[in-house]
């Protein structure tokens, strides 16, 4: 794989974020969402030289803020793609249970795991 992918789940408080360097997406973590995003991103970006980015999408409405924010980034704006984000949260929960994580244990990476269903999905769509 010569593409290297960033998950982003976007939510009100938190950006999950997921890396994907191989075929397979892993969580990478949180980010608060505030005025540092866009800094804090623009970094994960150059120090994982990211050529993709892969935003999970359920509301068009909001997602074209996010989408706004997305392409102030240095991503080529063709490598910025939107993949349904419907029940991933859920999806990652059953993962994490799985894992015999308890809820406690999976709310602080819920959105980080969310985000790396999302980008499978869209990885899982070029195989």
């Amino acid at each position: 794989m010569n593409h290297r992918y960033l998950g982003l789940d976007w939510g009100t408080s938190t950006v999950g974020v997921a890396l994907a360097v191989t075929p397979i997406a892993q969580p990478l973590g949180q980010l608060p969402n505030n005025g540092n995003l866009q800094t804090a991103l623009q970094q994960l970006i150059t120090d994982y030289e990211i050529t993709h980015l892969v935003i999970g999408q359920i509301n068009p409405e909001i997602s074209r803020s996010w989408l706004n924010i997305a392409h102030q980034l240095p991503i080529e704006p063709s490598n910025i793609i939107t993949v349904d984000e419907s029940f991933s949260t859920e999806e990652a929960w059953h993962k994490a249970r799985d894992r015999h994580l308890t809820w406690q244990q999976f709310k602080p990476k819920e959105h980080s795991w969310s985000a790396a269903i999302i980008l499978q999905r869209h990885l899982d769509t070029l195989a």
